[in-house]
C-alpha cells in the first residue's frame, strides 16, 4: 500500500506532462511551410507570392502584416505587372512596377494603378491595407507622432535614425519615384507605402517614415508616384 501512494504522484505528473505537451509551428494554412501537426503558433510561418518571392508575417495589435514589402512582378492570376519605363513613367493611368534606380535590390516600387488593379497584386490570403487599417495600426503603436520609431528597422537609414523595430514591422527607407519626371528619390531617407484609399480621382493615402523623425507620417500623392507595398491579412 506504501508503494501504491509513492507511485500516484508520479503518475499524475506524467499524465500533466503529455497532456500540456502540444506541439508549436506554422498554424496558417495559407503559408508555404504550414504543419497540419501544430497546435500553437511560434511565429514562424513563410509566405509565398506568385512569383515564389517569401516573406514573413508578424502580428501587430489584431493585424498580421507582412514582414518585408511586395516584390511580386505578375498580378495573382498569373499576368505580368508591366514594368513602367523612364520617359512614360508619370504619364501612365494604368498598371507598371519599377525598381529604384533600376536595381532590384534596392527595392521595388508601384504605381497605385497596379494597387487597385481588379487582378490584385497582393498574394492570395492577402490585401492592400486601406486608409482605415493604417490608422489602426498607428493607433495601436500609439499614435502618429511616436509609432514611426516603433515601425522602422534597426538599420538602414541614413545618418542613424534608425527605429526600435518594437513592432516587428521592419519598416526600410525604399524611397520613391516622383510622377513629374519619373526621377528615384530619397532612398535612406524617407519610405512611402500606398493604401487601397484615394484622396480625390487623381491621388491616395499613403503612410511616410523619415529617418529624422519617430512620426508615421498621413499624406496623399498623384496616383503616377511608385511606391512601396506592404500588404495585410484578409
Amino acid at each position: 500500500m506504501r508503494n501504491l501512494f509513492l507511485l500516484l504522484p508520479l503518475t499524475i505528473i506524467g499524465i500533466t506532462t503529455i497532456t500540456s505537451c502540444k506541439k508549436i509551428g506554422c498554424t496558417d494554412p495559407i503559408a508555404s511551410n504550414y504543419d497540419t501537426k501544430a497546435k500553437n503558433e511560434d511565429g514562424s510561418c513563410i509566405y509565398k507570392d506568385i512569383n515564389g518571392n517569401s516573406f514573413g508575417s508578424i502580428k501587430i495589435g489584431n493585424q498580421i502584416w507582412m514582414t518585408s514589402d511586395l516584390k511580386a512582378t505578375s498580378f495573382r492570376n498569373g499576368d505580368l505587372i508591366p514594368c513602367g519605363q523612364f520617359a512614360a513613367w508619370g504619364t501612365l493611368t494604368s498598371s507598371a512596377f519599377c525598381d529604384f534606380m533600376n536595381e532590384p535590390s534596392k527595392g521595388r516600387l508601384y504605381n497605385w494603378y497596379a494597387v487597385n488593379d481588379s487582378r490584385e497584386i497582393a498574394p492570395a490570403g492577402w490585401h492592400i491595407p486601406t486608409d482605415a487599417e493604417w490608422a489602426n495600426l498607428s493607433a495601436y503603436l500609439g499614435g502618429d507622432a511616436t509609432s514611426g520609431k516603433k515601425l522602422k528597422a534597426t538599420s538602414g537609414w541614413n545618418s542613424n535614425g534608425n527605429g526600435s523595430n518594437e513592432s516587428g514591422f521592419n519598416g526600410y527607407p525604399g524611397g520613391i519615384r516622383e510622377f513629374n519626371e519619373g526621377l528615384f528619390c530619397y532612398s535612406g531617407v524617407s519610405g512611402f507605402w500606398w493604401s487601397l484609399s484615394e484622396s480625390a480621382a487623381d491621388s491616395a493615402y499613403y503612410r511616410q517614415l523619415g529617418y529624422y523623425h519617430d512620426q508615421l507620417i498621413r499624406g496623399y500623392r498623384s496616383k503616377n508616384n511608385g511606391m512601396s507595398v506592404r500588404c495585410i491579412r484578409d
